[in-house]
């Protein structure tokens, strides 16, 4: 077991001034993180549309983003302070920094669970809708939270047998290959669709239907993976071949935490905005964030559609028969399905 400290820096370090602003920034993100993750958890709760693996992968992710923001926002406190409390306890500070270092690598893991749901969604798609396997969805964020614990363990045990960088790289490569593989069968079956829509059950239509609006938030997924993966390389090389030559007058342990804080800071700026991309999985969803995210800032603000919705209007014909329809999501789908099925639509 090795306690080395990864990320504090050490009251010795010749740039007070910038350290306490460096960590004063990553506090600030991490609290708003903490807010817009609880405001999404909360928004999709009641969605009920969104489909039942897709939403445990989400928590899944969800609780990593929060756990990491907690254990940052302390680490940030601590070094703002220049302030150590466990620093004289081995076993509290090793389990600490394990926690710490867990969620933190849990950025660059837990999505892959998202990744391999989708893509099997896309494979699945006769059956998808109606299949629910809690073996499955489990099955895949439990193995994504053990590859994190790994991570975590390969560092805190085994780095002197291999340098954990080198992991890092593999494990950010099998994540581009997952949304590569996503991204070709997702540009197969809309090169297909016609030929899917003519062919098939409303039950796959409605599900490719699903698939296709889904592929925004994973495209918006996927440039968030792929510019954290950017900042892990830019991580890893720099330790690996700049920072041990520069700086001379810094110790070898304060230019790596140092350098940590700052990566971990830029790393925390897109997964801020995680919360945002998830939310154009359902346009109810995204109708319903961008209604609540200006009360965080004008909580007085009155919405005028809400205002204006309440007044009902009734409609007659000209012989004075009501024609507001008795139940309109009934017949909406009613419509919808005569559409797909290719008959005429009748009122």
């Amino acid at each position: 077991m090795t306690t080395d400290n990864y990320f504090d820096v050490s009251p010795d370090f010749p740039y007070k001034t910038l350290c306490i602003v460096t960590n004063g920034i990553g506090l600030v993100i991490e609290v708003l993180t903490i807010i817009h993750t609880v405001a999404i958890l909360r928004l999709s709760h009641r969605v009920s549309v969104i489909h039942p693996h897709m939403r445990a992968a989400a928590y899944s992710l969800w609780v990593c983003i929060i756990l990491k923001s907690i254990a940052n926002a302390s680490f940030h406190i601590s070094n703002m302070l220049f302030w150590y409390p466990l620093e004289s306890t081995v076993y509290p500070k090793f389990f600490y920094d394990f926690f710490k270092d867990a969620t933190n690598m849990g950025i660059y893991v837990i999505p892959l669970a998202n990744v391999c749901e989708r893509v099997w969604a896309t494979i699945c798609v006769t059956k998808y809708e109606h299949w629910v396997s809690y073996t499955f969805i489990s099955s895949l964020c439990v193995i994504s939270w053990t590859m994190t614990i790994w991570l975590t363990v390969h560092l805190m045990f085994f780095n002197a047998y291999m340098n954990v960088l080198y992991l890092y790289l593999g494990y950010n490569a099998i994540l581009v290959a997952s949304y590569v593989v996503y991204f070709v069968l997702n540009h197969r079956e809309k090169s297909n669709i016609k030929y899917y829509l003519s062919n098939a059950t409303l039950s796959e239509r409605y599900q490719r239907a699903k698939n296709q609006a889904c592929f925004q938030t994973m495209f918006r997924f996927a440039v968030s993976s792929l510019a954290i993966v950017i900042v892990a390389c830019i991580h890893n090389i720099t330790g690996l071949y700049i920072l041990p030559h520069y700086f001379p007058e810094v110790s070898r342990g304060d230019k790596i935490a140092y350098f940590r804080i700052f990566i971990t800071m830029c790393s925390s700026i897109i997964v801020l905005t995680l919360p945002l991309h998830f939310a154009y999985i359902n346009p109810t969803l995204l109708k319903r964030y961008n209604e609540m995210m200006p009360r965080f800032f004008k909580p007085n603000r009155t919405n005028p559609i809400e205002t204006h919705s309440a007044t009902v209007f009734q409609i007659t014909s000209m012989s004075g028969q009501n024609m507001v329809l008795p139940d309109e999501t009934k017949y909406y789908f009613e419509s919808l399905k005569q559409q797909w099925n290719g008959l005429p639509h009748k009122v």
